[in-house]
């Protein structure tokens, strides 16, 4: 799979506010921008209808209902006449969150499943609408083209490739904004009644993912540097706020009903890591989810993959065990059929290969691969 789109830093797309000039120095500046824009946007769209095409969107009305209600009670603390930001869920593994110009939010069930609170969950789409309010993708835009460069303080005047150089403007400005949106964030975040303190609390998180995991989004020197320097700022900045006892001004989801409210994301995020053969990481997230609910057929075939994939091992009874319970709890359920006919067939047991691949094509008689199981269950008749 490959890396999330115009993404590096957790939460982020890269981008940048827009500079407001008197229309006499900056008109022809501005009709720039909107024609940038535009280009801008078309990009987003091309990249947002491949997530589609790639089933990497996470479809769950509860899950959609209820990042739109965070959404919505951080929006009425900004002053803007853009129109809301939309957030949707990406299934992947990276603990990544990043926005759109036109307005499209994304976070990975790997953000997600390593939230406490729905505080920390606020503060990382917090951070996001502040990218997208000021519209920043329009200066990163020309901070990223050296031959687009333009000085701020006059619109006309190019910068010179010198000064660039000199000044590292792109990565200075990157870490600028990331300030910028984590301080106006937390601003949003008061405003709708949220614990601002819980901020630290995900970046915290961030940190420790990125000593533990190595590859992933924040698993490079620069961007744990950077998550530490917001850390500094986000202290300094909690600590002349003085807020106070702790307690959100909002009933908050957190604990067990946090993990309820994001349930799907555990169980897309066990899947994804299947995928990547992050064996740990997939059985620590269907224990997160088999917590919140013990009873669904999915969760113990995903389980059964598990024990079943890393083994490699048709006798695994602790696959077997979950396959055949995931089948008790939904005996409509098909995919555990399958994976314990594929089991049952590499261990030489073809009666009963032949059964449950039989059942499997039963249930879903218009399968892709049925010709592919077709062939197996001419195996089991020699």
């Amino acid at each position: 799979m490959k890396p999330m789109m115009m993404s590096t830093l957790i939460g982020l797309l890269i981008i940048l506010f827009i500079p407001q000039f008197s229309d006499a120095a900056g008109n022809d500046y501005h009709k720039g921008n909107r024609s940038i824009q535009k280009q801008l946007e078309a990009f987003a769209q091309a990249e947002q209808q491949d997530f589609e095409q790639r089933g990497l969107l996470l479809q769950n009305q509860d899950l959609t209902e209820y990042l739109t209600k965070v959404t919505e009670k951080l929006r009425t603390g900004a002053a803007s006449f853009r129109p809301g930001l939309r957030v949707l869920v990406l299934k992947h593994t990276s603990e990544d969150a990043f926005v759109y110009p036109n307005g499209i939010c994304y976070l990975s069930t790997g953000l997600l499943t390593c939230l406490d609170n729905e505080d920390q969950l606020a503060m990382a789409i917090a951070h996001e609408m502040v990218h997208y309010l000021q519209q920043h993708s329009l200066r990163a835009y020309y901070q990223s083209r050296p031959s687009l460069q333009i000085s701020l303080s006059n619109p006309h005047e190019r910068v010179s490739s010198e000064d660039q150089k000199k000044e590292r403007p792109l990565p200075n400005m990157l870490i600028s904004v990331e300030l910028e949106a984590d301080r106006e964030g937390l601003r949003l975040l008061a405003a709708a009644g949220y614990r601002s303190t819980e901020a630290l609390g995900l970046m915290k998180h961030l940190i420790t993912i990125s000593e533990k995991t190595a590859g992933g989004a924040i698993d490079h020197p620069e961007v744990r540097a950077t998550l530490n320097r917001r850390i500094e700022a986000l202290t300094s900045v909690l600590a002349e706020a003085k807020p106070s006892d702790g307690k959100p001004s909002v009933p908050v989801a957190e604990g067990t009903r946090f993990r309820h409210l994001l349930a799907p994301a555990f169980l897309a995020n066990a899947h994804a890591a299947i995928t990547n053969e992050n064996w740990g990481l997939a059985k620590e997230n269907i224990d997160h989810y088999l917590m919140v609910d013990s009873e669904d057929p999915k969760a113990y075939y995903l389980l059964g993959e598990i024990f079943w994939k890393k083994s490699r091992d048709p006798n695994n009874q602790k696959a077997l065990d979950s396959f055949r319970r995931a089948i008790v709890l939904n005996a409509q359920y098909a995919p555990p059929y399958r994976a314990m006919g594929l089991m049952h067939l590499k261990a030489g047991r073809t009666g009963k290969a032949r059964d449950y691949l039989e059942t499997y094509l039963a249930l879903i008689p218009g399968a892709d691969e049925r010709l592919y199981i077709q062939q197996y269950l001419n195996l089991c008749e020699k």
